[in-house]
């Protein structure tokens, strides 16, 4: 696994490698192992004690789909309404030193959509911003064929519970038509607070 995207030289590298703090945003397409991640992080914070909140995106999108099935307008209103109550919790919470853990699917798309990818990504910004902590964000990409087998993996269909994508056709689609979340449309969200954008991948070799 890599990581490039940053400026190992400056201060807020040092911040970001020892914050008492922060937002941390694990972001790719479906099946990457962003959830894997995040959970194993979760493990290191728990054993050395770091208080921490671990969000996984299915933990908001499901209660919509039970409501409102179908991915339209009404659909992602009422996503956005989930994250705003939410999120306002989030921002209140009296923990000093909290590290929040969030895994989402941000892209920008090539197509008209009935959502924005951006406009969802400045809530994360909102959230570190109202609590005073950097907003770390950590692309995570591989190929497609490593992709396409994690997500038809027995461990990501059993779960219960949870709309996870399953159909390597949508994810070849999602794929083509989108990309992960553009670093320049991602810092045009800043307002006064740090935002770390970084790219971890991971690939076969010979791809």
């Amino acid at each position: 696994m890599s990581f490039n995207d940053f400026n190992h030289g400056s201060e807020q590298y040092h911040e970001l490698l020892s914050p008492s703090s922060c937002v941390l945003l694990f972001n790719g397409f479906p099946g990457v192992g962003k959830l894997t991640i995040a959970k194993a992080l979760e493990a290191k914070l728990k054993f050395d004690d770091t208080p921490h909140r671990l969000i996984d995106n299915h933990l908001l999108i499901d209660p919509v789909v039970a409501i409102e099935p179908v991915r339209n307008t009404a659909h992602y209103a009422l996503r956005k309404s989930f994250r705003k109550t939410a999120f306002e919790g989030l921002k209140t919470l009296k923990e000093e030193r909290l590290v929040i853990i969030f895994t989402a699917a941000l892209s920008t798309s090539y197509l008209p959509t009935p959502y924005d990818d951006i406009d969802q990504f400045a809530e994360y910004v909102d959230i570190a911003e109202a609590r005073g902590v950097p907003l770390v964000v950590v692309n995570i990409v591989c190929d497609l064929g490593t992709n396409s087998g994690r997500l038809c993996s027995k461990e990501r269909k059993e779960v219960g519970g949870k709309t996870k994508l399953v159909d390597v056709d949508v994810l070849e689609r999602l794929r083509l038509e989108t990309v992960v979340l553009d670093r320049e449309q991602a810092m045009a969200c800043r307002k006064g607070g740090s935002i770390f954008l970084l790219r971890a991948g991971y690939f076969r070799v010979g791809y």
